[in-house]
């Protein structure tokens, strides 16, 4: 069924975009205590070119490593020279979703069991790296983005036919209800209990593969 919605010129985006999607009302679901995704994390910007200096080793994630909160590492390590393009970095405790297609749900966290020394972690510039605006773990973030509102209102933020995304305001505005926030520590910690579980299990499945 078509939507309509009015806009007045004064309440265009900036540059005057005209493209309908970014004024479909589904692109903010109805919640009445929450707070904007925006007063929690930042947008990670901070990234790594082939020709950047140093000895590093990066491991690189591409969008179809993030998994429905799980990030797969297949890939071996590169050095700079060999990353092929400018790579965005990410953290320990991060949480990374792609902007393309998000109907894929390539959501992940990034649990601690990937740091290691002399290795610098790094992913495509079409993830959208988060990170807290304060000491609390956002890994509860994982459960809220693929949950059904938060799905429904990021298809409906994508612009584009051929490669559709989501611009960063589609998902900065998004509100987390409080009752996401009132659970946020114990959510956090049923994530990182998950995604060691799925780690030790990859790893091991790994070692049986090379016996």
């Amino acid at each position: 069924m078509a939507r309509l919605a009015r806009i007045q010129v004064s309440d265009l985006a900036a540059g005057l975009v005209l493209a309908p999607e970014r004024y479909d009302p589904a692109r903010r679901p109805a919640v009445l205590d929450g707070r904007p995704l925006a007063e929690l994390v930042t947008l990670v910007a901070e990234g790594v070119r082939p020709d950047s200096p140093g000895s590093w080793q990066y491991l690189v994630f591409d969008t179809g490593d993030a998994d429905a909160g799980f990030l797969h590492t297949e890939r071996p390590p590169l050095s700079a020279s060999e990353l092929g393009s400018t790579k965005r970095l990410v953290a320990p405790g991060d949480v990374m979703i792609s902007r393309l297609r998000p109907y894929l749900r390539q959501v992940a966290w990034v649990d601690p069991a990937l740091a290691r020394e002399g290795l610098r972690l790094c992913c495509s510039t079409e993830f959208y790296v988060l990170r807290g605006r304060d000491p609390a773990q956002i890994a509860f973030l994982v459960p809220w983005l693929l949950s059904a509102p938060i799905q429904a209102a990021l298809a409906a933020g994508q612009e584009g036919g051929h490669h559709p995304r989501f611009d960063r305001s589609a998902l900065l505005e998004l509100p987390v209800g409080a009752h996401w926030l009132a659970r946020r520590d114990a959510l956090g910690a049923a994530v990182a209990a998950a995604v060691g579980q799925l780690r030790q299990g990859r790893q091991g499945l790994s070692r049986l593969s090379e016996s």
